[in-house]
């Protein structure tokens, strides 16, 4: 500690920054667990978290702790760089959402100034066929597509209460309960109400070795009460599927968005949605102008691929 202090303050910045935003690493050893949280969706027992409550807990929380000057210096280096959270979701046989947590702020504003979900699509043993035929699989019907809602309940359910795991088994079930009886969350503390600036899908079709998933990339196989299913090595769809992937979520966001009643949790609560593939930007999707009632009919036929 007395060394770190007695650093030059700009390279103390430089560790700190360091410190702050390096992803997380997991340990092998952990499982995951089927979700039973009744705010998710209908869909929820397709999303499988992290078991553990460490994978759970705020990134670089000892350097709040250390000291009064490191935390004063930490506090300011996160007021310069803003809110950040950054989330690994895997997407297993097109069936199950395995979301891992790399990027949890040590302090939080409730505007956050970015969430990057990095999507890794995958199959196990078994499921090859998978790798390939995205579009083929799944029609227009995205309303309606497990892999999807399933998605958006995860995303609502962070925007609510922020990176924690099921509430219905860990320390809120009286969370949970509340959320059966349609008390949702009055003066609660456990209530968030994130705001997301700027949402970012990341795509990265060349980060597998081989084809295949690292156990780092890709932790927690194992999940409890589907110990039969062998989930090793996990293997990367094609470069099509990625494409195909991002043109129906795209494609869903925007179908929802026209109804604003049932879209209200995204709408008020996101500003920007950005589709990186490979680390180039290839679309960007505002929510402002659902939100003023200010598209044309054009874009929703455009949608409905009645236009070019």
């Amino acid at each position: 500690m007395v060394h770190l202090l007695g650093l030059p303050r700009e390279l103390r910045d430089e560790i700190i920054h360091h410190v702050l935003y390096t992803p997380l690493s997991m340990p092998l050893s952990l499982e995951r667990k089927v979700c039973h949280d009744p705010y998710e969706s209908p869909f929820a027992n397709r999303i499988h978290y992290l078991a553990s409550k460490s994978a759970y807990q705020p990134t670089a929380l000892g350097l709040l702790l250390a000291s009064r000057q490191l935390h004063v210096e930490t506090c300011q280096a996160l007021e310069k760089n803003g809110t950040i959270f950054t989330l690994d979701l895997a997407i297993v046989n097109e069936c199950w959402l395995w979301p891992t947590w790399r990027l949890i702020p040590t302090r939080i504003h409730p505007c956050l100034e970015r969430m990057d979900i990095n999507l890794r699509l995958c199959c196990t043993p078994g499921n090859e066929d998978l790798m390939t035929g995205f579009s083929a699989r799944h029609d227009w019907h995205l309303d309606r597509n497990p892999i999807f809602q399933a998605l958006c309940g995860l995303l609502r359910r962070f925007l609510s209460l922020g990176a924690i795991a099921d509430t219905a088994s860990m320390m809120e079930d009286d969370i949970a309960s509340m959320m059966q009886n349609d008390i949702l969350f009055k003066d609660c503390d456990f209530k968030r109400n994130f705001r997301i600036k700027c949402l970012r899908f990341n795509i990265d079709t060349t980060s597998s070795r081989n084809g295949q998933f690292s156990h780092e990339q890709v932790p927690g196989r194992i999940v409890n009460g589907m110990r039969h299913l062998t989930n090793d090595p996990l293997r990367s769809v094609d470069s099509t599927t990625f494409h195909d992937f991002q043109r129906c979520l795209r494609s869903m966001i925007e179908f929802n968005a026209w109804d604003r009643q049932a879209a209200t949790w995204f709408l008020e609560r996101i500003g920007t949605i950005v589709f990186n593939l490979d680390g180039i930007k290839i679309d960007e999707f505002n929510l402002a102008p659902f939100v003023e009632g200010d598209v044309s009919i054009k874009s929703f036929r455009r949608y409905l691929g009645l236009d070019e």
